[in-house]
């Protein structure tokens, strides 16, 4: 079993980088270091897809940042956000 983190927010009011923002962020403090994949629903118009994958660059600290790369998943319900650090 692969080890990460799901997360629930499906709130209209914020955007797609702060809720990666703060879900990459929850997964550090649980599991001591930055996730590098989020598997997010297939379908999401918000997401500039390449090949159903896609990368985008969190602001996480003073001076930190991470790159997270997004993978349309079709198991993912709208909302979920799994973050890992590889795909499989």
């Amino acid at each position: 079993m692969q080890q990460g983190l799901l997360l629930y927010d499906d709130d209209p009011k914020k955007s797609l980088l702060a809720v990666l923002e703060a879900a990459a962020t929850r997964h550090h403090e649980r599991l001591g270091y930055w996730p590098r994949v989020c598997h997010v629903a297939e379908g999401r118009k918000d997401i500039a897809w390449a090949d159903d994958r896609a990368r985008v660059t969190l602001t996480v600290g003073n001076p930190c940042s991470v790159v997270l790369t997004l993978v349309a998943n079709k198991a993912i319900r709208p909302g979920y956000y799994w973050l890992c650090i590889s795909e499989v």
